[in-house]
């Protein structure tokens, strides 16, 4: 029997949720283009960067792949997506692998609320920092005491 995935409130702090792979294939960055509406030719034709480069905000689908292959599904544990913050080191070049990774960096209770916050980091496969992001949900209501 496979092993139950642990909801966003059961992570305790620095608690590592995961890792994963893949090539960033120009398919992936011309549907990610398409559907935010930017087709800078940097994502599309060529870059400065030495050919074409995914969309730095990409990061945010990384996240929800990392959270579809390793946490409980939604319907399991609601919550409300509060924050994030991004910083985007260097560009991803299309055709690389690209692996993303997370831990927990926050479990807290503020104002009878948890939120969590995951700490996602993604890297090129020479190793070289793309992008740092936290993303912070509010999962549950907590009983006051």
């Amino acid at each position: 029997m496979p092993e139950r995935r642990k909801l966003r409130s059961e992570l305790v702090l620095g608690e590592e949720i995961g890792a994963y792979t893949y090539v960033l294939t120009p398919e992936l960055v011309e549907m990610y283009a398409v559907a935010t509406d930017d087709r800078h030719p940097w994502y599309i034709e060529k870059s400065p960067f030495g050919g074409r480069i995914a969309h730095p905000t990409m990061v945010h689908m990384d996240y929800h792949r990392l959270e579809d292959k390793f946490l409980a599904t939604p319907e399991e544990e609601s919550g409300i997506h509060t924050e994030y913050d991004a910083e985007y080191i260097n560009p991803a070049r299309v055709g690389e692998k690209i692996t993303v990774k997370a831990r927990c960096a926050a479990n807290i209770i503020k104002r009878g609320r948890r939120y969590v916050t995951m700490a996602v980091e993604t890297f090129g496969e020479d190793g070289r920092p793309i992008t740092r992001y936290n993303d912070t949900h509010a999962v549950s209501y907590e009983k006051e005491v």
